[in-house]
């Protein structure tokens, strides 16, 4: 039996987060129809003759449109999600803790200062890694989450091949 403890940070529940929404067919419909309404509103900015003005406005207005646009993707992306996982840290006091992972042929086990789980390989549907950490799904939104900094790198090793052996490639 491989045993690994950790704890986890907001660098690690942001990681989740992204590994989680990887993949996700309803992200993926967001992100096309709102390309579909920008070019949709360029469209209609070109037909009633907004881009007939002079060329310094129109590139003015083009540029502090596109310094607004660039200033609120920076924000949603790098500043907000981890804000939001230092709060979720601070509400949910399961994630304070050490949180124990020990895993054999049959399962893994976890165990934290708010109690323990025990799951067999076949109880999870995938598994996904990042740069960061192995998720262990067990739906769409139930996973487990292992950091890669715990593990050595014959338990990484160990870990990826036990999941690839029960539950099969990476999804």
């Amino acid at each position: 039996m491989q045993t690994v403890t950790y704890r986890f940070d907001a660098t690690d529940i942001v990681d989740h987060w992204r590994v989680q929404r990887r993949g996700n067919r309803a992200i993926l419909v967001v992100r096309i129809v709102m390309l579909v309404f920008g070019v949709g509103y360029l469209a209609s900015m070109w037909n009633v003759g907004v881009f007939d003005m002079p060329m310094p406005e129109l590139l003015l207005s083009v540029g502090i449109g596109g310094a607004i646009a660039l200033a609120l993707v920076l924000l949603l992306v790098h500043y907000v999600p981890p804000a939001q996982a230092r709060r979720v840290i601070l509400q949910q006091k399961s994630l304070r803790g050490d949180w124990t992972a020990a895993w054999d042929a049959q399962g893994i086990g976890f165990t934290s200062t708010n109690g323990q789980s025990r799951l067999a390989w076949g109880d999870f549907h995938k598994w996904r890694e990042s740069s960061r950490s192995f998720l262990l799904f067990q739906s769409d939104v139930a996973y487990s989450a292992i950091p890669k900094r715990a593990l050595t790198d014959i338990e990484l090793v160990m870990l990826r091949d036990s999941l690839l052996g029960a539950v099969g490639p990476s999804r």
